[in-house]
């Protein structure tokens, strides 16, 4: 949500329609619920936080409710430890990522 803020404030966007799928469903609820909603004529300058970051609608699709535990750690880990030089190609970043062969 402080990312979806920050590009909202570089982009001079308020009081959007959020509309995200997945991760990006609950990016925008989370969004809605730390700004709140707003009835407000966008072309009007405030200061309030919701009246200024509050969504006029959110939709959110496949979203499940629930937390889940935290499985990618393992992946971003690998893609941290890659030679960015070193890629020209598809292949090449397959290749830096694939696991190590068994001792």
């Amino acid at each position: 949500s402080d990312d979806l803020k920050a590009y909202m404030d570089e982009h001079d966007i308020k009081n959007p329609i959020l509309l995200g799928h997945s991760m990006g469903g609950k990016t925008a609820l989370l969004h809605a619920l730390e700004y709140g909603y707003t009835k407000h004529d966008t072309n009007v300058p405030s200061a309030s936080p919701s009246e200024k970051y509050g969504v006029r609608c959110v939709i959110s699709l496949d979203s499940a409710p629930c937390q889940y535990d935290i499985s990618h750690d393992y992946i971003f880990n690998a893609m941290k430890k890659m030679d960015l030089g070193a890629i020209s190609r598809r292949m090449d970043a397959e290749r830096q990522l694939r696991p190590p062969p068994p001792p």
